[in-house]
């Protein structure tokens, strides 16, 4: 696609973010016909290699942030939602 995560989510509702002509989330709700294009531009063999690429790089990525940020994440369960007694964890 050719949205950013922002623009995919809100829509057209962020201001001086250009999505470049791509399909929000607000538009698939508001049109569900779309949901076809979107298939139809997934199966195309030419953007396939490309999808898997992205879908890769996203992986690592997440991948490398969720380590990067567990000392953290780590630290604020024990000092704030540990003595808090909310039962949460992040």
């Amino acid at each position: 696609m050719q949205t950013n995560p922002i623009e995919f989510v809100l829509g057209d509702v962020v201001p001086g973010i250009a999505s470049g002509g791509g399909i929000s989330l607000v538009e698939l709700i508001k049109r569900p016909e779309l949901i076809s294009t979107i298939g139809a531009r997934a199966m195309d063999p030419s953007r396939l290699a490309n999808i898997a690429v992205q879908s890769l790089v996203a992986r690592v990525a997440f991948k490398f942030g969720k380590r990067i940020m567990r000392p953290n994440v780590n630290l604020l369960n024990r000092l704030v939602f540990k003595p808090a007694g909310l039962g949460v964890k992040l």
